[in-house]
């Protein structure tokens, strides 16, 4: 493995944000090629959250110095304590907690882009295939669903913010 890993995050919330999601991240091997991608599901979440929850994944899984590619501006202001946080403070908390004591740098990679980074496409890939795999409900199961007006509104609990 190099002296400086290098990864892609991702994450999905499909066919609704927030709706069912999941996240992906793939580390690059010796020749920067993609490796296996690991993913997970979040059950209804946002894409903000899945987006982080990789980011957190990752680091989690990692030792030493990395390099993380992400397609979400957000998600790495967060990560890297610019962004004031509105939502998702625990999640941020835990992600800075462990960016704190490592070499860690992010860079933006834009994502769905013909010549654009491969290490992001099998993330991508990855976190939409996990989040489609989910299935359920196209609502959050504990949610209050009405309809106003011919269209359907809710209100979930505070795992479906964000």
């Amino acid at each position: 493995m190099p002296d400086i890993i290098l990864a892609a995050t991702d994450g999905s919330a499909l066919p609704t944000n927030p709706g069912p999601a999941a996240w992906a991240y793939v580390i690059a091997d010796e020749d920067f090629a993609p490796g296996e991608p690991v993913s997970g599901t979040l059950g209804w979440s946002t894409n903000n959250v899945a987006e982080l929850t990789a980011i957190r994944e990752v680091l989690k899984a990692t030792e030493g110095p990395i390099v993380i590619r992400a397609d979400s501006q957000y998600a790495i202001a967060a990560a890297m304590g610019l962004h004031k946080a509105t939502k998702n403070h625990e999640l941020i908390a835990e992600i800075r907690a462990l960016v704190e004591p490592r070499n860690v740098a992010f860079e933006h990679v834009r994502a769905h882009q013909a010549d654009g980074d491969p290490l992001n496409a099998v993330a991508d890939e990855a976190a939409n295939a996990a989040a489609t795999a989910q299935g359920g409900p196209l609502q959050p199961p504990s949610s209050t669903v009405r309809e106003t007006a011919g269209r359907a509104t809710w209100s979930g609990g505070p795992e479906a913010q964000g």
